[in-house]
């Protein structure tokens, strides 16, 4: 005794010298708690709840016989526990993070495993989720030790038991995508049961480990055999499982990493070392296609008939495909009525069985079923089928709908459960104010709140077999009594557009009813967040009109001066130009308001292509109509001529539209010139009235299309009803009061003018070239009108010239060279011209040839009033343009008002 005596004062104060607490005396709390994420949390002590430790290790070296390691939920522990201390059978020792399977639980794991117990015995680990780069939980030369309750995601096994130590429990755990259990090294009398192994790397194997018990689980689709009894581990009982390793459900969602979608290997396997006294019955066994369902001493057996007929084991046992409930508990394989074989199919004499299934759910007989012969009524595998699934609650007011109202308030909570068995209910209500909980059979309860405060009730359905499932009601909000005072908030919502916002409102009873006028003499709208649109401009006041359900109304109003943003304003006032740009094989458009000095960024008008599939713009020209639309055409690389339009009503772009097609296919409009190619096109307009101008054949076409009326004329032939002499390669169109000018370069070099008088209806034609000479090798051809003044620009040798004809004067004047009077080097590919009030704006693309080269946009202005012309300026700048800065622009359009 005096030895013993020393050896333990030596221990004490060896583990004192080298820093370790002192353990617990008998006076020690019995619970020690752990928050890793607690504010107060500290290693030195005292692992109370206010000030608790910061390490599962920590209360490791100190728990005593009898107390238990509350660790919180909800945390991550990257720690490696080792349990050394021991309890003893009438005072285990116990670490304890969440309830069972149900989380929120503590998750604990490093490099290496989560939980190590060597030469431990009386421990129990519950409630965690482990993980670890090898085995997450090691048992090493331990007895009396349970694993009860934990989630395994990690692990390759995701628990190893090792002897010598007899009596380890792995019970009512759940391992999903994991590895499985294994028992070696002269581990005896280890108990597994009640576990549910989805999809992991193995099942449960024991090797050299004599009078395993592995009963009650549910082993599904897992890499290699579900029960593996190998080496010489006689004694076994492998019992009232429900073993699986396919069905049809399980290859639609994928087996475990490394698994294929079959397998060949076996279900339950016991080596010839392993079948003295063991004992294999009353399980569910259902292989892989093309795999043996056992394998007894070496011989493979393909079903149970086969198995029992040769070895006189699994009398009980059946193969049935079973597809799993896993909308009852996401990753579970939880039964189902179909289970015919598992359900009320147990053997009540198998030894291991625990009290409760893996989800606490004790026994149950299903009525709607009979038993299977010398069964009471428990299921086979780790869950017992309920009838009573799952219950759900909602909370309103006892006189009123909402659940809300001033204090006292009296509330009722009404709970609807999904039973399939025909068992009688009884409900437990807990009202959350701290008043005792109500337990009736009616389904559904009232309730009087007497303080303001949210509340939310709780309901616990039971069945008259112990089912019991819980729910949550919404939320009792009980207030302090008071007016309604409403809250009227109102935000924009694009041009001239507002929505409301009644949300603030304030008040203990719920707001019913809304009624919101916009002050602009349009209905009242009725609603919460009503949205409206005012027709223009200017001051209105808005009212809003509540009332509760306590039967009272109250108003409020809020003047709003309503106008357009900056940006929208310049999109319809102003002298304006838009700019649209072919962008590689996108297009691009842009805004410049020359009475504020703005410009916008561009934005991609690809997205119009959606409704007719991608297609490459060859030409583009643009145009606006007197109703304030902007309308662009465009020719593409597979022949269509096709208009989108921006309307000035709603600030959006219309997709495109085809006109029309060449080639034989249908189309739109009839085709110019009998399914030419159409090589480019013009837009210009008078009035209400679009006019499209295309280049087809070496022919010139027209089509109109009127907005007042929507309809659309078919195509005339300019070419032949002014007289002019083919073939024309480029063309250019403006309007000059109810005159069209269409501007034509022929083959042989020369330009004429069209003219198409709307008055008189009639077309003439003449030659300005032979009039006023002109530029050589002319490539290009742009026009704008200003009053009676109608410009013609031309690129010759990738320089610009004008020439102006005055309707009103006339005459025309001599050409003269843009490109020197406002500074342009390069040479000019593309260009477009538009008009503001008394000014010319032209643009220009600079580069190599059409299609390739990589130019940008130049734009300079003409100011007439002043007799000047701009420099040019990069209007494809970054800063400027947005997406089509730094790109490809092979095409250009303008459009001014």
């Amino acid at each position: 005794m005096r030895i013993r005596r020393a050896l333990g004062l030596s221990a004490a104060v060896a583990t004192t010298v080298l820093g370790v607490p002192a353990p617990a005396q008998a006076d020690s709390p019995a619970t020690l708690y752990v928050d890793t994420d607690a504010t107060r949390c500290s290693d030195t002590g005292p692992g109370s709840s206010a000030e608790p430790f910061c390490h599962i290790a920590t209360a490791a070296a100190l728990v005593e016989p009898g107390q238990t390691v509350r660790v919180a939920g909800n945390r991550q522990y990257r720690e490696e526990v080792h349990l050394t201390r021991s309890g003893t059978p009438a005072k285990p020792i116990t670490f304890v993070g969440g309830t069972g399977t149900q989380g929120p639980l503590p998750l604990v794991g490093a490099t290496g495993r989560a939980f190590v117990l060597s030469g431990v015995h009386d421990v129990v680990v519950q409630g965690f989720n482990l993980r670890g780069t090898s085995e997450a939980v090691a048992v090493t030369a331990s007895s009396r030790v349970t694993l009860d309750g934990n989630q395994f995601g990690a692990g390759d096994p995701a628990v190893r038991v090792s002897g010598p130590g007899d009596h380890v429990t792995v019970s009512r755990n759940r391992f999903h995508r994991s590895g499985g259990v294994t028992v070696e090294g002269g581990a005896r009398d280890t108990l597994v049961t009640t576990n549910d192994l989805s999809r992991t790397l193995g099942g449960v194997r024991v090797t050299d480990a004599s009078g395993p018990v592995v009963v009650h689980n549910t082993v599904a689709f897992v890499c290699g055999p579900s029960v593996v009894l190998d080496g010489a581990s006689a004694g076994a009982v492998v019992a009232n499982n429900v073993l699986t390793g396919h069905n049809a459900d399980s290859l639609a969602v994928g087996v475990a990493p490394a698994c294929g979608a079959e397998q060949d290997g076996t279900e339950v396997s016991v080596s010839a070392g392993s079948t003295t006294g063991s004992t294999v019955d009353h399980n569910v066994v259902h292989p892989f296609p093309n795999a043996s369902a056992y394998t007894w001493a070496g011989t493979a057996y393909r079903s149970p008939k086969d198995f029992a007929g040769a070895t006189g084991q699994g009398a009980h046992d059946v193969d049935q495909d079973i597809a799993f409930d896993t909308k009852a508990l996401p990753t579970a394989n939880v039964v189902t009525e179909a289970a015919t074989a598992a359900v009320d199919a147990a053997d009540p004499a198998a030894p291991g069985a625990l009290p409760t299934d893996l989800l606490g759910t004790p026994p149950l007989d299903d009525p709607l079923l009979p038993n299977a012969p010398g069964s009471t009524g428990r299921d086979r595998g780790a869950y017992e089928l309920k009838g009573l699934r799952s219950v759900t609650a909602v909370s309103s007011g006892a006189q009123v709908p909402s659940p809300r109202g001033p204090a006292p308030f009296t509330a009722r909570v009404t709970p609807t459960a999904v039973n399939a068995w025909p068992t009688k209910l009884t409900y437990t209500y807990d009202f959350g104010d701290g008043t005792p909980a109500l337990v009736t059979g009616q389904a559904t309860a009232d309730h009087a709140y007497a303080s303001p405060g949210v509340y939310r009730p709780t309901v616990v359905a039971t069945d008259e077999l112990g089912a019991r499932v819980s729910g949550s009601s919404s939320a009792v909000t009980v207030g302090t009594p008071g007016p309604l005072v409403p809250s009227l908030v109102v935000n924009p919502n694009g041009p001239l557009s507002y929505t409301v916002d009644t949300g603030g409102s304030t008040g203990p009873w719920a707001v019913n009813g809304w009624k919101v006028d916009f002050g602009d003499g349009t209905a009242v709208v009725p609603g919460a967040s009503p949205a409206h649109t005012y027709a223009a401009p200017g001051r209105y006041t808005i009212t809003l009109t509540e009332t509760d359900e306590g039967g009272r109304t109250a108003s409020v109003g809020q003047v709003l001066d309503v106008d357009y943003d900056r940006m929208h304003k310049d999109q319809i006032s102003g002298e304006r130009v838009r700019v649209i740009a072919g962008l590689d094989d996108a297009l691009s458009d842009n805004q410049v308001n020359y009475t504020s000095g703005t410009w916008y960024r561009m934005n991609a008008l690809t997205w119009l292509n959606t409704t007719l599939g991608f297609d490459r713009t060859t030409r583009l020209a643009a145009a606006y109509t007197r109703n304030g639309d902007l309308h662009a055409v465009r020719s593409t690389a597979s022949g269509w001529i096709q208009l989108a339009e921006w309307q000035a009503g709603t600030f959006e772009w219309r997709p495109w539209e085809n006109i029309i097609r060449s080639g034989p296919t249908g189309t739109a409009l009839a085709t110019p010139g009998g399914n030419l190619s159409v090589d480019q096109v013009a837009a210009t307009s008078i009035g209400n009235t679009l006019h499209v101008v295309a280049l087809a054949g070496g022919r010139v076409f027209e089509a109109t299309r009127d907005y007042d009326t929507g309809t659309w004329s078919g195509w005339g032939e300019i070419s032949a009803e002014a007289h002019l002499p083919g073939p024309v390669t480029r063309i250019a169109a403006s309007a000059v009061g109810n005159a069209l000018h269409v501007a034509a370069l022929g083959a042989d070099g020369h330009l004429r003018i069209a003219d198409g008088d709307y008055t008189r209806g009639t077309w003439s034609s003449g030659d300005l070239t032979a009039y006023r000479g002109g530029p050589g090798g002319v490539t290009e051809l742009a026009t704008a009108t200003i009053g009676s003044r109608f410009h013609v620009l031309a690129v010759s040798g990738g320089r610009v010239q004008q020439i102006t004809g005055d309707y009103a004067g006339g005459d025309w004047n001599t050409w003269a060279d843009v490109s020197a009077a406002t500074g342009l080097g390069g040479s000019v590919s593309r260009i477009s011209a538009a008009a503001t009030g008394n000014t010319l704006h032209l643009y220009a693309v600079t580069g190599g040839a059409s299609g390739t080269n990589s130019g940008g946009v130049y734009s300079a202005d003409g100011d007439y009033t002043r007799g000047t012309w701009s420099s040019w300026a990069d209007i494809t700048a970054p800063e400027r343009t947005g997406p089509m800065g730094g790109g490809t622009v092979f095409t250009v359009a303008a459009a001014g008002r």
